[in-house]
C-alpha cells in the first residue's frame, strides 16, 4: 500500500510539470513515465482481480473506480493523438483521488462529504423555497425603483431572474446594505403611486425585507448546513475509530476466557471483568494500553453489563465487548434486535447451566466413589478437612437435580466452588498416585 501511495504521489508531481510549451525531449520523458505509471496501476488491478476474483473485486466502489482509471489510461496511451486521446489523458488527473482511500484522515473527510449529500439536498430545497418567496416579494415591491449606486443594471429587482441574482449576491454578504439603502431612497425620484418603471422612490419596509432575508439565509440556513457537516464529520470520525471484529479477535478473546474459566463452565466472576479487559487484545480489549482507574471505570460502564449479577456469561461479555469495539450502543438498537440478542443470551446461559449441572453431577459421583478410599491417606497428610467437605458436597447430588441441605437447587456460585474443590481433589489424587511408586520402592 505504501508503494502504491508513493507511485500515486510521484505521478501527481509528474502531471504538475506538464505545460503547453514542453520540449520534445521532455514530452518523451513524460510519455515514458506515463507508460510506467499506467503499467504499474494495470499490474496492481490484475493482481487484485486474481486475488479477490472478479465478483468480489468489482463489489467495491473504489476497485471499480481504479479499474476505470486504468482502462482510460490504457486507452489514452494507445490513442497517441486526437481529441479522444486528449480527453483520456485529461482523466489521468483522477488518479489523485486514489489517495482518498490510502489516507485515513482524507478518507474520513470524503465519507463526511458523501454522508452530507442527502442533507444538502434537503437544505438546498429549503434555501430554494426561501429564494423563490423573496424573489417574488422583491419583484413586486422593488421592481419599479430608480437606480442608485448599488441598485443598478447588474443588481436590481425588475425581473424574477434579476431578483434571484441579486439575492444570491446578498447571500454572500457582498454590499447588501448599499442595496438596502438604495431601496429606501426618497431623493430624485417619483413618489406618486403610478410612477413609471425605473423612476419610483424607495420604501421604508426595505430594512425588514433585507434584514430578514440575510438572517434566514446567512445566519440560519447556512449555519444549519455547517451543523450538518460537522455532525456527519463527527460520525465519520467515530466510525473510522471503531474497528470491525474478526474471527481471529473472537479466538483471542476465547483464549483469554479459558484462563479465567479453566473448567469451561461458561461463567466468570464479575470481579474478573477488569482483568479480562486488560488481558484481551484490541479491538475487544485493552491489552498493552495503560489505563487509569477512572478510565477503566468508564470503560466498564460503557459496556452496559447487567448490574447486580455476581457472574457473567461468555455470550453476554462477548456481545458487550463487540458492541464497544464497533461503536454500537445496544440500548439504541431496534427493539426486535434487542429481543433477539437477549434471547441468545438467555439460551446460552440455560445451556451452560445445564452442562454445568451435568458436569458437577458426574464429578460428584466420581468423588463419592473415590473419596472414601482417599480419606485415610488425606488424614495422614493432615488434609482431611478438604476431603470431608468434598464428600459432603458430592453427597448433595442425586440423579435428577442438585440440591442443598434445605432442599433448594444449588446456585451457580456453589457449583463453581464444587468444580474448584473437585479439581483440587483430582490434583491431590494425581500427586498421591505419582508418589506411591516411590514409597513402595
Amino acid at each position: 500500500m505504501r508503494a502504491s501511495s508513493v507511485i500515486i504521489f510521484i505521478n501527481t508531481v509528474v502531471l504538475m510539470t506538464e505545460t503547453d510549451h514542453d520540449s520534445s525531449s521532455k514530452k518523451f520523458a513524460l510519455d515514458v513515465l506515463n507508460y510506467i505509471f499506467t503499467a504499474a496501476f494495470a499490474v496492481e488491478a490484475m493482481m487484485k482481480i486474481g486475488a479477490l476474483y472478479p465478483r468480489r473485486y468489482f463489489s467495491s466502489g473504489w476497485n471499480v473506480f481504479d479499474f476505470i482509471i486504468v482502462v482510460t489510461s490504457i486507452l489514452g496511451a494507445i490513442l497517441q493523438s486526437g481529441t479522444g486521446s486528449s480527453a483520456f489523458r485529461a482523466l489521468r488527473i483522477c488518479r489523485v483521488f486514489r489517495m482518498v482511500k490510502k489516507w485515513k484522515s482524507l478518507n474520513t473527510l470524503f465519507q463526511t462529504l458523501v454522508m452530507t449529500i442527502p442533507a444538502l439536498g434537503n437544505i438546498s430545497l429549503l434555501l430554494a423555497l426561501l429564494f423563490f418567496i423573496y424573489a417574488i416579494l422583491g419583484t413586486q415591491v422593488f421592481g419599479r425603483l430608480a437606480y442608485g449606486e448599488a441598485l443598478n443594471r447588474h443588481a436590481n429587482f425588475k425581473t424574477f431572474g434579476n431578483s434571484l441574482s441579486t439575492l444570491l449576491r446578498m447571500l454572500t454578504g457582498e454590499g447588501w446594505q448599499e442595496i438596502m439603502y438604495d431601496c429606501m431612497n426618497k431623493k430624485n425620484c417619483d413618489a406618486s403611486f403610478d410612477c413609471a418603471i425605473g423612476t419610483c422612490c424607495g420604501t421604508a419596509v426595505a430594512p425588514v425585507y433585507f434584514v430578514s432575508f440575510v438572517a434566514f439565509s446567512s445566519f440560519i440556513i447556512l449555519n444549519l448546513l455547517i451543523a450538518v457537516v460537522l455532525d456527519n464529520y463527527s460520525m465519520s470520525r467515530k466510525e473510522a475509530e471503531n474497528e470491525n471484529v474478526t474471527p481471529e479477535d473472537v479466538k483471542a478473546f476465547r483464549r483469554v476466557w479459558k484462563k479465567f474459566d479453566p473448567d469451561l463452565t461458561g461463567f466468570v466472576s464479575a470481579i474478573d471483568v477488569k482483568a479480562i479487559i486488560l488481558a484481551t487484545p484490541k479491538p475487544l480489549g485493552l491489552k498493552g494500553k495503560r489505563v487509569t482507574d477512572l478510565g477503566m471505570l468508564n470503560h466498564v460502564r460503557s459496556l452496559n453489563l447487567q448490574g447486580g449479577s455476581r457472574f457473567l456469561h461468555y455470550t453476554e461479555l462477548l456481545q458487550a465487548f463487540t458492541a464497544k469495539a464497533m461503536g454500537v450502543d445496544l440500548n439504541y438498537l431496534p427493539l426486535e434486535i434487542r429481543r433477539e440478542l437477549e434471547e441468545d443470551r438467555r439460551n446460552a446461559k440455560r445451556a451452560s447451566l445445564l452442562r454445568l449441572r451435568n458436569k458437577v453431577r458426574r464429578r460428584a459421583t466420581l468423588v463419592r466413589e473415590l473419596s472414601r478410599k482417599e480419606q485415610a491417606a488425606d488424614e495422614l497428610r493432615g488434609d482431611s478437612f478438604a476431603s470431608i467437605r468434598e464428600m459432603e458436597i458430592a453427597e448433595e447430588g442425586d440423579e435428577n437435580e442438585l440440591f442443598d441441605l434445605d432442599g433448594k437447587p444449588i446456585s451457580m456460585s456453589v457449583m463453581l466452588v464444587v468444580l474448584k474443590l473437585q479439581r483440587r481433589f483430582r490434583a491431590r489424587r494425581a500427586r498421591a498416585a505419582a508418589s506411591a511408586p516411590d514409597a513402595n520402592i
